[in-house]
């Protein structure tokens, strides 16, 4: 079990924004300095990724799809972290198919949330807490944009990556945490991936800045993206581009209804 990830389906998939999960500490950790317009910028931040070993229920997951190759346009920001990040410490040898899809994309607050369930309130944890409200922005922005005559952003993943490459603030990069523990009660592995500066496989590009972002995304002028389009390129399976998107939602659901029968499903990776 140990020995290599497990990358799961449909959060590894390139067709769909794949959600992590943050929980926050008592202590501030400093975030690694970057360059911005010339101007060295560092801050203090007391968010890290979800894990169950940190008092998270769940620890979030992530990593490198085995079925779909890396698409375009995380490339970039994975490459910074494979050449900077990816061996410190080392992983064992086929630990993950690192030229593949890299998940997640970004990630939201995941720990702790007070909800309605059957009359009374319970608390939840995990990328089931975070997904929704990455949904909630992305629903803002689109309204937002229709207010204003524009049409709505259709697929998101190639724009996120864009905008963390050219406003850095876009984004709060988590930089603490690490994925070796499953959820609360079950073993911890030696070794598993570590958050880091920019993309990694924990916390993705980090968690949305939502006001900046809505400032950028409310004056951009363009016309939606459509999945096949910024994917075929570099996927193995680039002919069953639609079909693939209609199968990921349709697990997306099966596994909703699953939970909510079994709660004991809640996984450590995205969905």
């Amino acid at each position: 079990l140990c020995s290599r990830s497990h990358p799961q389906f449909p959060s590894s998939s390139p067709y769909v924004l794949t959600v992590g999960a943050t929980q926050m500490t008592d202590k501030a950790y400093p975030v690694a300095k970057y360059k911005w317009r010339g101007v060295h910028i560092s801050t203090l931040i007391k968010e890290r990724a979800c894990t169950s070993d940190m008092g998270g229920v769940i620890t979030t997951g992530g990593g490198f799809s085995e079925l779909f190759l890396q698409p375009a346009y995380q490339r970039g920001a994975v490459k910074q972290y494979m050449d900077e990040y990816a061996n410190d410490p080392p992983l064992p040898e086929g630990f993950a198919a690192y030229k593949g899809r890299a998940y997640p994309d970004i990630s939201a607050y995941g720990n702790n949330f007070l909800v309605m369930m059957k009359g009374k309130l319970t608390r939840m944890s995990g990328t089931s807490a975070s997904t929704p409200v990455i949904a909630a922005m992305i629903t803002l922005w689109n309204d937002g944009r229709l207010s204003r005559s524009l049409p709505p952003l259709g697929f998101l993943n190639p724009l996120l990556y864009s905008l963390a490459q050219t406003h850095p603030g876009a984004f709060n990069d988590v930089v603490m945490g690490e994925n070796n523990c499953m959820k609360r009660g079950h073993p911890c592995c030696k070794q598993g991936f570590r958050a880091a500066p920019g993309w990694d496989p924990l916390t993705g590009l980090g968690t949305p800045n939502f006001g900046t972002l809505s400032q950028l995304i409310h004056r951009l002028h363009v016309t939606p993206t459509v999945a096949k389009a910024a994917i075929a390129p570099t996927s193995r399976v680039s002919p069953l581009s639609g079909a693939m998107l209609v199968i990921s939602v349709c697990v997306v659901g099966l596994w909703v209804r699953a939970h909510r029968r079994h709660p004991t499903l809640h996984g450590y990776a995205p969905v």
